[in-house]
C-alpha cells in the first residue's frame, strides 16, 4: 500500500542517516589519532633530542678536561724549568768549591760550619757533598744545603764550634772515665764479698784419749 512504501522509504532513509553518522564518527575518531605513524615519529625526534644533549655535554667535558690537561701541563713546565735553574745555580756554585773550601750547612734549621772532602756529580738532579764537621765526624748532604763559609762570620762560627767540641769531647772522656772506675769498684766488691772455704779441723791428732803411754 502507498502508506507502507513510504514508511518503508521513511525507515531506509533513517538507516543511511544512521550509517552516514556513524561513518562520521568513525571519521572523527581517525582524525583524533592522527595519521598512521606520527606517535613513532615523535618519539624518535624526542630520541635525536636526547642523543644531541648528550653529546653536547659530553663536548663541554672534553674541552673542560682538555682545559685543565694543558693547566697541568704548564705547571708541569714550570716546575721543570724551576729545576733546570736550580741545577744550573748548583753547578756553578760548585764550580767556586774545592776539597778544604768552608762551608755553613743547614740542618733541621740549625746551621754548622764543615770542610768540604768531596763533591758528587753522578746524580743529574741534584749534587751532593761530603763534609767533615769541627768534630772530625764525616756525613753527605745536598749541595743545595750549603753556602760558602768566609769572612769574619766564618772564623767566628768555626771558633765557637771548636769549643763546643772539644767541650763534647771532654764530655765524653769524663764520662767513659766514670763507667771504667764504676767497673772497676763493681769487681773489687764482687772480689771482696767472696768468702774462703773453711779449712781442715785439726782435732784428732796427737795420741788418742786414754790411749797408753
Amino acid at each position: 500500500p502507498p502508506g507502507a512504501a513510504r514508511a518503508a522509504a521513511g525507515s531506509s532513509s533513517d538507516d543511511d542517516s544512521d550509517s552516514d553518522s556513524d561513518s562520521d564518527s568513525d571519521s572523527d575518531d581517525s582524525d583524533d589519532s592522527g595519521p598512521p605513524g606520527m606517535e613513532d615519529a615523535d618519539a624518535q625526534e624526542e630520541t635525536r633530542k636526547k642523543k644531541e644533549a648528550e653529546a653536547k655535554a659530553a663536548e663541554e667535558q672534553r674541552k673542560r678536561d682538555e682545559a685543565e690537561a694543558a693547566k697541568g701541563s704548564k705547571s708541569q713546565q714550570k716546575a721543570r724549568k724551576l729545576k733546570r735553574q736550580k741545577m744550573k745555580k748548583m753547578q756553578a756554585f760548585a764550580d767556586t768549591l774545592k776539597k778544604g773550601s768552608k762551608v755553613f750547612v743547614t740542618k733541621a734549621g740549625v746551621e754548622s760550619i764543615a770542610t768540604i772532602l768531596k763533591i758528587h756529580r753522578d746524580d743529574p738532579e741534584e749534587l751532593y757533598v761530603t763534609v767533615r764537621d769541627v768534630g772530625g765526624g764525616e756525613r753527605q748532604t745536598l749541595l743545595s744545603r750549603c753556602r760558602a763559609a768566609v769572612g769574619p762570620e766564618a772564623e767566628r762560627m768555626e771558633h765557637e764550634a771548636s769549643l763546643k767540641a772539644a767541650e763534647e769531647s771532654g764530655r765524653r772522656k769524663a764520662q767513659e772515665q766514670q763507667r771504667e772506675r764504676e767497673e772497676v769498684e763493681k769487681l773489687a766488691s764482687s772480689i771482696g764479698n767472696v768468702k774462703a772455704e773453711p779449712g781442715a779441723s785439726k782435732k784428732g791428732k796427737g795420741r788418742p784419749k786414754g790411749a797408753k803411754k
